[in-house]
């Protein structure tokens, strides 16, 4: 009986220490090799496991909403180190890992990469059926969405340049004339001169031979302060615009921060059908009045119904505003 007990307790534990994995709930793809992300069924398993996944995970939804839907996936199940998702884009011959992060929950996906795609992994994509021009399909809360890939190559990199500032010396001294002494002059003086103040003479010349040389060695100029560059799109509003790359925008989404456009505007995705514009105005902008504005901006009527998931443009000039609007924010 006691050997029982003991067996109970120790598969008790093992289930404990083993981290949740779906993938079985979809056959064919957990632990399969590379499997295709379908451009015309939403109903295949890679598709589903993608879209159920990306609505239990901000961070996997806000990352293939700005990259893009990959072409094909590959998930690795780790009994005791819980889950892995490569997630292949061929048109750039790029991948990206997704692993859990047991700080945030065992629901959400911290993203890395890009990385190159191995030449193993190119070989066994050629037997892969799939377009490649064609964007695969998922079915997100309850209707079909498509987002086209966005290619990383002409993605770059923004960082703060600071400028060499130039050491400013004090200006130099007038030389003075020089005196032209006679050799007899000279004998005369040598002779008159005390032996300490000989000594102290030549001691001063040596002094400044050194201090000449090591003024040589020294460089004119400072090297310049080195600044950590900080994340674009961090002091927008406020400062100038610098555009983002599909990375940081994946980053500054996952941590609260609205979507933004290539040209510093906002973009919004309606959370429910109730939301308006004066919501979303207020919100941004911290007036309401600008909704005329933003249906301005959007070619929308002021009074005209939003419907959930759709996109809302608000311009740049007129944002107060960059975190993400709350979904349980209503005007008062």
């Amino acid at each position: 009986k006691s050997g029982k007990v003991v067996v109970l307790i120790s598969l008790t534990l093992l289930g404990c220490t083993m981290a949740p994995s779906r993938a079985h709930l979809y056959p064919g793809v957990g632990n399969r090799g590379i499997v295709a992300v379908s451009p015309t069924n939403p109903y295949i398993s890679s598709n589903l496991f993608l879209s159920n996944e990306m609505e239990r995970s901000y961070n996997l939804k806000n990352f293939v909403r700005t990259r893009g839907t990959p072409k094909a996936i590959r998930i690795v199940e780790r009994p005791f180190d819980g889950s892995e998702v490569v997630l292949f884009y061929p048109e750039d011959n790029i991948i990206y890992t997704a692993e859990r992060d047991p700080k945030l929950g065992s629901l959400e996906w911290m993203i890395k990469g890009p990385y190159p795609i191995s030449v193993t992994d190119l070989k066994l994509m050629r037997h892969i059926m799939f377009e490649r021009s064609e964007t695969p399909v998922l079915r997100m809360e309850g209707r079909q969405v498509r987002y086209a890939s966005r290619s990383s190559s002409s993605e770059m990199e923004y960082t703060d340049i600071v400028p060499r500032v130039p050491k400013i010396h004090p200006p130099a001294k007038p030389k003075e004339p020089k005196k032209i002494v006679t050799k007899s002059e000279t004998k005369k003086e040598q002779i008159e001169a005390k032996p300490s103040e000989v000594n102290k003479t030549e001691k001063e010349s040596k002094e400044s031979k050194i201090n000449k040389v090591e003024d040589e060695k020294t460089p004119t100029e400072e090297k310049p302060t080195i600044v950590e560059p900080r994340l674009p799109g961090m002091t927008a509003p406020s400062g100038k615009w610098v555009p983002l790359n599909t990375d940081q925008q994946a980053i500054l989404m996952s941590l609260g921060y609205a979507e933004r456009a290539q040209n510093g505007d906002i973009i919004h995705t309606v959370d429910f059908d109730d939301q308006n514009l004066a919501a979303i105005a207020k919100w941004y902008t911290g007036d309401s009045a600008n909704a005329s504005k933003i249906a301005l901006a959007n070619k929308i009527a002021d009074d005209k119904p939003l419907t959930k998931g759709q996109r809302i443009t608000v311009p740049l000039a007129i944002a107060t505003n960059i975190q993400a609007m709350s979904s349980d924010f209503h005007l008062e």
